[in-house]
């Protein structure tokens, strides 16, 4: 179980020294040192007493890291799971002012007290270019278009009115001196005088921005405070200025009353959140051949720890113990066990687990069990526990000295191994492991039809209980006994068998896809003119194509020739007179659909 949130309190006076002179400056009370459990959160409640006369404006912590909310002087802390010191400042603002006339009730211009790069201009009404100010207690006096609205002094005295333009130019600035080292905080009040690109400030000290810019609301009259703490570092002359960033041609009309840079009191404190991360880890011993007896111990990694720390034991046999970083037990019998460690510290609680194997009896060994392996493959062989070993036979064995060895046998084999301990403790244990044959596969074409384009042919396969036939692309189904194989050129398919043991093995076939394009020719045909079988006319197939189709007759003759693939035949005319009926002989030339030349020959009778 975690604590969640812890708060307590001490006392912590801090004293802080500005321009050389010792000052008191916030009282802060908080702890200083507090505990927060792994990953959990803890809650720091800080408390203060400001001095008369002084104002908090600030506070923030550092590092920020695992803090809710860092410029709030009670915080939530999330530190995970590392221990932090973080540290609390407080700035408070002194009643000391270095602006003079901030607040414009002198009625001065720039040249006593401050400078603007703007130009001045005090008459009624006319404050109508840009690039001008006024020093007014109404904007209307200058300008119609301008709000009417009071200074946020008063509400009846000065401000500085501004008409502004779009140099992106300093419209305030002075020069005071510093302490070196010191805090200050620079602030402003500001006001539009017109809803039209309204103003944009930001302050400058020595040239440089300080700080996010103010942008001015649209509502006329609304005085808006905007302020920046900084520190002065070496410096000991500094100049400070209001700069206008707005680069808008119309608009950019405003009012700023109140400049203020005032001396800050820093104060701090600092608390060490601890997180006392419960990293133990059960460390332990099994002296061999000793009947199950363990010696627990404790590994601590955190220094977060106190001595007041609490252990609570399970040694997973339904026995428990409580103590402190060391258990011995005697567990009885060989077996997994799953031993805890329950941990408490600074409210803290949290557990860890180990699984361990009890092995240090003499007469049992933990062992691989037997096991079958398909001819040609190999299985692991283990055993658990002790030094060194020696495994019988060797035949098939990788290693017969490793605890781990890799077994090979040809014919089913029954291992020893003898395990030593030390000691003079000495165990042995066997495991048999089992060859089953491969099953003997028979792959064999039965019948098959064969065509020009595609040969068909069933194939089959026997000796297992399932195949897969490869490759598959012209098999009709690669996963069945009697696929049809349709290749489209001569193919070895291989086929793997695999039996009930899940042995497997192959055998291959090989199908072969003949060269059979040619071109058909009728033994007869009738030249009657009744349109049918009236021309002895070759008709290719399977991509033979005809280059010279000539046919003679008995004597030699040549009674008819044709070069043209696409000729219509002879029409049993010669010399123009119908030829007689006989038996005819012809010859063609022409070429495979892979391109092998070849020559046909044959014979027909004409029939009248």
């Amino acid at each position: 179980m975690r604590l969640s949130i812890r708060i307590i309190f001490f006392l912590v006076l801090i004293i802080a020294f500005n321009t050389g002179i010792a000052q008191t400056c916030t009282t802060i009370a908080m702890p200083d040192s507090v505990y927060a459990c792994n990953n959990d959160t803890v809650s720091i409640l800080a408390q203060y007493t400001v001095p008369t006369g002084l104002t908090v404006i600030d506070s923030n912590w550092t590092p920020a890291t695992g803090i809710n909310v860092t410029n709030f002087y009670n915080p939530i802390f999330s530190p995970g799971t590392t221990s932090q010191t973080y540290t609390l400042n407080i700035y408070s603002l002194t009643p000391t002012e270095y602006v003079q006339d901030g607040n414009f009730d002198s009625l001065n211009t720039n040249s006593q007290y401050f400078s603007s790069t703007y130009r001045d201009t005090s008459g009624a009404g006319s404050l109508w270019p840009e690039g001008y100010y006024s020093i007014q207690n109404n904007p209307m006096n200058v300008h119609p278009n301008f709000a009417s609205f009071g200074d946020h002094t008063t509400g009846t005295g000065n401000m500085m009115v501004i008409n502004g333009d779009s140099s992106n130019s300093d419209i305030w600035c002075q020069t005071i001196l510093v302490a070196p080292g010191t805090y200050y905080d620079f602030s402003a009040w500001a006001a539009s005088c017109t809803n039209t690109n309204t103003a944009i400030l930001q302050f400058k000290i020595n040239g440089v921005l300080v700080d996010s810019p103010l942008h001015l609301t649209d509502t006329n009259g609304l005085w808006r405070e905007f302020h920046a703490l900084w520190y002065s570092d070496t410096s000991t002359v500094i100049t400070i200025c209001i700069n206008d960033q707005q680069t808008a041609l119309s608009g950019n009309d405003f009012a700023i009353d109140d400049v203020s840079f005032k001396l800050v009191c820093q104060s701090t404190a600092s608390v060490y959140v601890g997180v006392p991360n419960l990293n133990d880890s059960i460390e332990l011993v099994k002296p061999p051949c000793q009947d199950g007896l363990v010696n627990f111990s404790i590994f601590n990694k955190d220094s977060v720890y106190s001595s007041t720390a609490q252990y609570s034991w399970s040694f997973g046999d339904n026995t428990t113990a409580a103590g402190g970083l060391t258990q011995q037990h005697t567990y009885g019998s060989q077996n997994f066990y799953m031993v805890s460690l329950n941990v408490t510290n600074h409210s803290c609680a949290d557990s860890f687990f180990s699984i361990i194997y009890v092995d240090n009896f003499t007469p049992h060994l933990p062992i691989s069990k037997d096991t079958s392996i398909c001819a040609g493959q190999s299985a692991r062989l283990w055993v658990a526990g002790g030094n060194s070993y020696v495994w019988t036979p060797s035949a098939g064995l990788s290693d017969t000295s490793a605890q781990m060895p890799l077994a090979s046998p040809t014919d089913t084999t029954t291992y020893t191994v003898v395990v030593n301990f030390g000691d003079n403790c000495i165990s042995h244990d066997t495991v048999t492991v089992s060859v089953m044959p491969l099953p003997v596969i028979t792959a064999t074409p039965t019948d098959g039809v064969y065509t020009c384009m595609h040969p068909i042919l069933q194939l089959h396969v026997s000796g297992a209980l399932t195949y897969v036939w490869y490759p598959a692309a012209y098999v009709s189904d690669p996963l069945a006994v009697n696929p049809y194989a349709t290749p489209d050129e001569t193919t070895m398919y291989i086929v793997t068998g695999t039996d009930t043991n899940k042995c497997t093995n192959t055998d291959s076939i090989t199908v072969t896809v003949p060269d059979i394009s040619k071109a058909f020719v009728p033994s007869a045909f009738t030249p009657n003119g009744d349109g049918d079988n009236d021309r002895l006319h070759p008709i290719p197939y399977c991509g033979f194509r005809i280059a010279e189709f000539t046919v003679f007759n008995r004597w030699g003759e040549k009674v008819f020739y044709s070069n043209q693939a696409e000729s219509a035949g002879w029409d049993g005319n010669y010399n123009g007179s119908p030829a007689p009926m006989d038996t005819y002989f012809y010859q063609m030339v022409g070429t495979t659909k892979d391109g092998v030349q070849k020559m046909l020959k044959g014979t027909a009778v004409l029939i009248r």
